[in-house]
């Protein structure tokens, strides 16, 4: 595992380094290899302004989270990741910005791949300060990482890396070049015995223990005076593949890429077809088979067109379909905020009196009214909101008695917009049908 994002060839390396934690910032400037506190981006910026900045936000600021993924693009395993939201981290995807790495790590389940997520208005409001700063920003990552690049120039490829924190003393489990488990300790706690609870949180024995930053133990097996903020620095040009960006800036880049993508499938294509003609006008000055090969070079064109067609109407699927599954699961929503907003838009002279609901079905509720038109009003209602769609009145008699007072019983359906789902969650071994409501 490396420590930050490789820079482009010929583009700019970090000589700036900021941990970022609510307790304020700490900042490494390798031209004197000297840290110093700040109080805020802003003071940071009048210091620095200019500078090239990695960012790597504290312990206590970002998960980190190891999972198994398939075998798949990045896009793909992305998508895989933000379905697991929920599993992985107790903040759903919409209020979380996540990136990762997959390693070599291979087994029956998937790829070992690091997850690393923060809160996305967190994000957008650090980058958005280090940028009125007049601080560039390269990369947002993990200060944990930089244990990595430690453990690396030890030559340990196992190794819990102890060092300062601004929250107390940071403890990060590296295992096969891997960042495996990371934690902030009091720094009044027994800090051997945390070291060996943190193997164990990570699923391994206590192993070697490395006090890094100056941090004092009682017998470390090796020590140095680097701490994990400067190794982000040192550790730059190797490169990791982990930036936490903000959605919309990921989405911008995805559809840059496939833009790039379909530029060069026309280019090619009209290559193709430039080649074909060349070679065709080429055969005719043969002279004695012209007829022959310009009847060839035209059914080679017209097979380039008529695949040059094909090619367009995929990618007019494709596009087609990209919209529909967007549609599909914007904006996503909860069942239990999909009753609350059919709850919501009850009218008076109206009590609810069930709720059924499955992901990737219509949620029905029923209840009984005193007057039709009080069925009609809540039809309506329902109807002019966006979050719900194909809004039906299923059930409707007005045969019944409360009390000797007559009422009317009724049911109505609606499909939840985002209540799409990709596969049955249910297919798996131990799983449980869902429950409705009476």
């Amino acid at each position: 595992m490396n420590s930050l994002p490789a820079p482009k060839r010929g583009g700019p390396a970090p000589d700036l380094a900021i941990e970022y934690s609510a307790r304020g910032l700490t900042v490494y400037d390798p031209r004197t290899r000297s840290s110093q506190p700040f109080q805020d981006l802003a003071t940071v910026g009048a210091t620095y302004g200019g500078r090239y900045v990695v960012v790597a936000l504290s312990r206590r600021s970002v998960f980190v989270r190891t999972t198994r993924v398939p075998n798949a693009s990045a896009d793909d395993i992305r998508q895989i990741l933000m379905m697991r939201m929920a599993d992985l981290f107790p903040l759903g995807p919409v209020e979380l910005a996540i990136d990762f790495h997959v390693t070599d790590d291979l087994n029956q389940e998937g790829r070992l791949a690091i997850v690393a997520a923060v809160p996305t208005t967190e994000l957008r409001r650090i980058r958005e300060d280090a940028k009125s700063a007049g601080l560039r920003v390269l990369a947002v990552v993990p200060v944990a990482i930089g244990s990595v690049s430690i453990a690396r120039a030890l030559q340990q490829q196992n190794a819990a890396i102890v060092s300062r924190d601004q929250e107390g003393i940071g403890i990060d489990i590296v295992l096969d070049n891997q960042l495996r488990q990371s934690r902030v300790v009091p720094s009044s706690a027994a800090v051997e015995a945390e070291v060996c609870r943190t193997y164990s949180v990570a699923g391994i024995p206590c192993g070697e223990i490395v006090a890094a930053d100056g941090v004092v133990l009682k017998a470390p097996d090796l020590d140095t005076n680097d701490s994990p903020l400067a190794a982000l620095i040192d550790g730059y040009v190797h490169g990791l593949g982990l930036n936490l960006e903000l959605p919309e800036a990921i989405d911008l880049r995805l559809k840059q890429g496939r833009d790039k993508h379909r530029r060069t499938a026309f280019v090619l294509a009209a290559a193709a077809l430039a080649t074909l003609i060349f070679v065709a006008n080429d055969r005719i000055s043969a002279g004695s088979k012209v007829d022959a090969e310009i009847g060839k070079a035209q059914k080679d064109a017209s097979d380039a067109k008529t695949k040059l067609k094909q090619r367009e109407k995929e990618l007019d699927v494709a596009t087609k379909n990209e919209d529909t599954v967007n549609r599909a699961f914007q904006p996503a929503q909860r069942l239990g905020d999909v009753a609350v907003l059919m709850a919501n838009r009850v009218p008076q002279g109206i009590w609810l009196n069930g709720f059924t609901a499955e992901r990737g079905k219509p949620v029905t509720a029923r209840g009984v009214a005193k007057t039709s038109e009080a069925v009609g009003t809540y039809m309506q209602r329902l109807s002019a909101e966006p979050r719900l769609r194909d809004v039906k009145l299923v059930g409707f008699s007005s045969s019944g008695q409360i009390e000797g007072i007559p009422v009317v019983q009724f049911s109505v359906s609606a499909f939840p917009v985002g209540n799409l789902t990709l596969a049955d969650p249910f297919a798996k071994k131990g799983a449980s049908a869902p429950v409705k409501s009476k």
